[in-house]
């Protein structure tokens, strides 16, 4: 009896491997006990999703009132313009200065607001203005980003559904625009809706697990994801040196659309591949959750996703990269030879500056 009384007391339980065979059996109840624990809790996912879907449908004559006011299509009543006497109206609409000049829209001086009344139409520059508020994307946004995206007048979330998989789909409206043809552009996300057989014990709700983006349609010279410049290469045989224009990519907020290549095999997954897919994931999950349904909150101002001290960390960083950045340009200024190994190093880096963004 003294002997279990001690073994009860001193026996080390954080290492489970050392424990004796009767307590293991003990624990395989208990794991068993998670095995039902996750069914339910599957079942509490597919039931959510189903009331998410549900309710989805009653927020979207919101939605088509929103994009009408947006478009100019509906203007507004005075009523409709009336916020509740609870609501502060300055609070709600954020720093105002600060989002003029972000969204490029000049203020405009109280005389002449009637006069400009007829001829501006909705609100201009809408999505624009929402994304570059939203601080997951601000970054990604490049100046020569912003004339395309001045031709977004919607983005759509709609959902479908298999057996195996819950699938939402985001639509992209834009305008007639010189930059391309496709009138909407599209990034679909897959959910696995059911536990991995090979690893149920980790089962934690519906997981995204790959992306699907479009292909854009370009206007020949107006695609903003690739730079045209002429490089010197050096004939490794020959030495002879000649120029040659090429095209190479440079960051832009339209990489989100790029399908990423994913293996079948999620062991091939390697770690910077498994980043990128993560952030991609999060921003889907962004634009669903919280770009979407409060899309103008974000343009007014009253809601960031980050604090303005975080931004204000990271300046001496910035200064840092303006430095780089002028080392660059210098560098091109110079016409150093570049071999087609140097471009392949050039777009590699391209691509893992895409990486820590999409």
């Amino acid at each position: 009896m003294e002997q279990v009384e001690a073994f009860v007391k001193d026996y080390d339980c954080t290492k489970y491997n050392f424990l004796p065979k009767f307590v293991k059996r003990r624990v395989d109840a208990l794991k068993k006990l998670q095995l039902e624990h996750i069914e339910i809790q599957y079942n509490y996912h597919q039931r959510l999703q189903e009331l998410e879907i549900e309710f989805d449908k009653l927020y979207q004559p919101l939605y088509e009132k929103r994009a009408k006011i947006i478009s100019g299509e509906h203007e507004p009543t005075d009523e409709e313009c009336q916020l509740p006497p609870n609501i502060d109206h300055d609070e709600f609409n954020g720093d105002q200065e600060n989002n003029a000049e972000d969204k490029f829209l000049p203020l405009i001086p109280a005389a002449q607001e009637e006069s400009f009344k007829s001829k501006v139409k909705g609100v201009p520059g809408f999505w624009l203005g929402c994304l570059v508020s939203t601080y997951n994307f601000s970054d990604s946004i490049e100046e020569h980003d912003r004339p395309v995206l001045r031709y977004l007048n919607d983005i759509k979330l709609s959902y479908s559904q298999t057996d195996e998989n819950l699938i939402y789909k985001l639509d992209f409206h834009f305008d007639e625009n010189p930059f391309f043809t496709n009138s909407v552009l599209t990034k679909t996300y897959f959910l696995k809706k059911k536990p991995d057989e090979k690893n149920i014990l980790s089962y934690e709700g519906f997981e995204v697990y790959k992306s699907e983006g479009c292909e854009i349609k370009w206007n020949p010279g107006k695609d903003v994801t690739v730079v045209s410049r002429i490089v010197k290469q050096k004939n490794k045989t020959t030495g002879q040196i000649r120029e040659k224009r090429k095209e190479i990519e440079t960051d832009s907020f339209f990489f989100f659309f790029k399908t990423m290549k994913i293996p079948e095999n999620q062991d091939e997954i390697d770690e910077e591949l498994g980043s990128m897919m993560s952030i991609d994931f999060e921003l889907g999950e962004i634009i669903r959750q919280s770009i979407i349904p409060k899309a103008q909150l974000y343009y007014a101002g009253y809601l960031m996703d980050e604090d303005d001290d975080e931004d204000d960390d990271d300046d001496d960083d910035d200064d840092l990269d303006d430095e780089s950045d002028e080392e660059s340009d210098q560098s091109d200024e110079d016409s150093e030879i570049e071999s087609s190994e140097d471009d392949s190093l050039a777009n590699n880096s391209c691509k893992e500056k895409h990486g820590k963004k999409f």
